[in-house]
């Protein structure tokens, strides 16, 4: 993300970001949610009929979800902070 330096511009970077946080990253919520609920349903039948246990690939473990989330989480906040220090600028 760069800024030309203007407040306009801060001001478009601060409307674009919270036009992706209420489209896109709303997606992803609730894509997020959908995928953890439906790895619980699975592993619920799963035990019900006394089958094995289903372990999805490290890279898509729920672990793994949680550490991308975060980094996605922290990333999003630097990118707020530098908005508004700009805006304050």
């Amino acid at each position: 993300m760069t800024f030309t330096g203007t407040y306009v511009d801060a001001k478009e970077q601060s409307a674009s970001f919270s036009q992706y946080k209420m489209s896109v990253k709303r997606t992803w919520v609730k894509e997020k949610a959908d995928l953890m609920s439906l790895l619980g349903n699975i592993k619920t039948k799963l035990a019900t009929y006394r089958l094995k246990d289903y372990e999805p690939p490290k890279e898509l473990s729920p672990a793994t979800l949680d550490l991308e989330w975060g980094a996605l989480l922290k990333a999003e906040n630097a990118r707020s902070i530098k908005i508004n220090q700009k805006i304050r600028e």
